[in-house]
C-alpha cells in the first residue's frame, strides 16, 4: 500500500506539472523514472537519452556530470541530479534526484517481504547473469564515446593510461579522480 500511495503522489506531481507548463522537470522526470526503472539507473541509457535522443547536453556536459558523481558521496546516477541542475536549475535536480531513485525504492518497498524467495529462485540468478555481459557491453560503448569526446594531448593522455592502470590495481575511484584532478592542475592538462 505504501508503494501503491508514493507512486500515485509521484505520479501526480508530474502531471501537475506538466499540466502548468513546467514541461521540463516532468519530461525530466519521466525519462529518468524511465531509465531506472528499464535499464536500471544505467549511465550509458541515460548517456543515450540525454545526449544523443533529447539532445538536453553535449558529450562534454554529459562527461562533466559523470565527474561529478564520481566525486560526490552516492551512486554514480547521481549524474542525474547533474542533468536535472543543468536543465531545468533546482527544481529539476530536486525532481530528478527523486525520480531516478523511485522506481527501485518502491520495487524493493513492494518485493521486501518476498526477498527471501527471490534470491533463491533459479530463475533471477539467471537473468542477473544475463544482464551482466549486456550491462558491460553497454559501459565499454559508453567509454570509448566520452574517450572520444575528450580533447586529448599529450599529458591528458598519460594521465588516463595512469588513471586506467591505477583503477586495474582495484584502487578507489574516488581517490583517481582526486589525484587526477590535481595532477591535471599541477600539468596544466585539463
Amino acid at each position: 500500500m505504501a508503494a501503491l500511495a508514493i507512486l500515485t503522489a509521484a505520479a501526480a506531481i508530474t502531471a501537475l506539472l506538466w499540466l502548468t507548463d513546467h514541461r521540463m522537470p516532468a519530461e525530466l522526470a519521466m525519462t529518468m523514472a524511465r531509465i531506472d526503472l528499464f535499464a536500471f539507473g544505467s549511465l550509458p541509457i541515460m548517456a543515450h537519452e540525454v545526449v544523443e535522443i533529447r539532445q538536453w547536453l553535449d558529450t562534454r556536459a554529459f562527461l562533466d556530470g559523470i565527474a561529478l558523481g564520481q566525486i560526490t558521496p552516492g551512486p554514480i546516477i547521481i549524474t542525474a541530479t547533474f542533468v536535472g541542475w543543468l536543465l531545468a536549475g533546482f527544481t529539476g535536480a530536486a525532481i530528478v534526484t527523486a525520480a531516478v531513485f523511485l522506481p527501485s525504492f518502491l520495487i524493493l518497498l513492494a518485493t521486501a517481504p518476498l526477498v527471501d524467495r527471490i534470491k533463491g529462485s533459479p530463475l533471477v540468478g539467471n537473468a542477473q547473469h544475463g544482464v551482466s555481459a549486456p550491462a558491460t557491453g553497454l559501459i565499454a560503448a559508453l567509454d570509448v564515446k566520452l574517450a572520444l569526446a575528450q580533447p586529448w594531448n599529450y599529458p591528458s593522455a598519460g594521465l588516463g593510461l595512469l588513471a586506467f592502470v591505477v583503477l586495474m590495481m582495484k584502487k578507489d575511484p574516488l581517490w583517481v579522480v582526486l589525484a587526477g584532478v590535481a595532477l591535471s592542475v599541477v600539468l596544466g592538462s585539463g
